[in-house]
């Protein structure tokens, strides 16, 4: 695994250009406005109450959804954008990764 993938906003640009998954999208608008997403918010998004551990595999395919892009987008056979959290449940990403991704996305990259 290469690690650690940091994309630039041109890289973020051509993720969100090539999703077509509202559940990705979700989880990009959540790492642009907070850096984190939980994985019961991406359930909760799925339109499922999380009731064990094992529902966290629905957001895990969200998650791979976006990883695939993103190493498209990088050329990485490996690596993430984002470090798991699994104590709190949550993926996140760095604050120059989140500037990246909201100018990306045709908004301030201060907010």
């Amino acid at each position: 695994m290469e690690g650690y993938l940091e994309l630039t906003q041109e890289q973020w640009a051509e993720v969100l250009a090539e999703n077509n998954n509202d559940a990705a999208m979700f989880v990009l608008r959540c790492w642009a406005n907070s850096q984190s997403v939980s994985s019961g918010a991406v359930n909760a998004f799925k339109e499922n109450t999380v009731t064990s551990d094992e529902d966290r595999k629905i957001a895990s395919g969200v998650i791979g959804h976006i990883t695939k892009l993103v190493r498209k987008a990088t050329g990485s056979t490996g690596g993430a954008c984002y470090t798991w959290n699994k104590i709190e449940g949550t993926w996140n990403i760095g604050f120059y990764q989140t500037r990246n991704l909201r100018k990306a996305m045709g908004v301030s990259a201060e907010f």
